[in-house]
């Protein structure tokens, strides 16, 4: 809720100084040091929460960017199989958005996303060319394996 009370200001306003009241100081006399202010007094209860808004405002910031980097790693990771090229990541922001470069790139890695799940037929399919070619593996490697043919031999015997 504070960051959207946050993002209702520009950080510009939030840095302007508005007087409180009539009494208050100049406002463009340049602002007391802590050690002058009173504790309770109202100025430095303004000073203390503006100064936490920004600190808010600055901490929301740093892990929009954070968030973003992370989804612009995790964009080009699934844009190159799975490993990011070397020396991205040293490049830093401008390394990774160079790496993806256009609309075309986007879409390729979207593409995966946007696919239908296979039918049960062709997950029937894909099961059994497995076995099939697991099978042919085996007899290939059983074959070419002296071994096994020798104690195949002696065991027919």
């Amino acid at each position: 809720m504070l960051i959207a009370i946050l993002n209702t200001c520009s950080k510009e306003e939030l840095e302007e100084e508005t007087p409180l009241s009539a009494t208050s100081a100049d406002p463009l006399s340049p602002p007391l040091p802590v050690s002058e202010y009173d504790v309770n007094s109202i100025e430095y209860k303004r000073r203390a929460i503006k100064n936490k808004i920004l600190a808010i405002g600055r901490l929301s910031r740093v892990f929009q960017v954070l968030r973003e980097e992370s989804e612009r790693v995790t964009e080009l990771k699934t844009a190159t199989g799975g490993r990011l090229p070397a020396g991205t990541l040293m490049l830093g922001a401008e390394g990774i958005k160079e790496a993806i470069t256009s609309f075309e790139d986007a879409r390729k890695v979207d593409l995966q996303n946007e696919r239908l799940p296979p039918t049960h037929e062709e997950v029937e399919k894909k099961e059994k060319k497995a076995k099939e070619e697991a099978m042919n593996h085996a007899i290939r490697e059983a074959d070419n394996d002296k071994e096994l043919n020798r104690v195949a031999r002696r065991i027919s015997m």
